[in-house]
């Protein structure tokens, strides 16, 4: 009970802003060239390297700006408690890293066959 009280008071509607803030941050910074930055560095980057950076991130940042957008439908309209929410945004934030590494990874085995 003292875990929902407090995820209560860190107003959690608050986190698809965040996310959506972001997933914007991550499509501004994937504009430039790899400099070694910030930036999102999923398995695709390990497999791929610096060739895959920008596309990767570009996608991520779109893929979590969409999900914020449907985090923030849900959470005003939807019926969730507080530490259910909490589950949903962790949930979002692992789905947009698999559907990015796998898009990029299939799209990039797609392209070398």
């Amino acid at each position: 009970m003292f875990v929902v009280n407090l995820i209560e008071k860190a107003h959690v509607d608050t986190v698809p802003f965040l996310f959506g803030a972001l997933g914007v941050i991550t499509l501004v910074i994937s504009l430039q060239p790899y400099t070694g930055g910030l930036g999102y560095r999923g398995i695709a980057f390990l497999c791929y390297g610096k060739r895959i950076w920008q596309f990767s991130n570009r996608l991520f940042g779109v893929v979590f700006v969409a999900l914020s957008i449907l985090l923030y439908l849900l959470f005003n309209f939807g019926p969730l408690l507080a530490n259910n929410k909490v589950l949903v945004a962790t949930s979002a934030c692992f789905l947009c890293c698999l559907i990015s590494d796998g898009v990029t990874l299939y799209l990039k085995r797609c392209q070398t066959k």
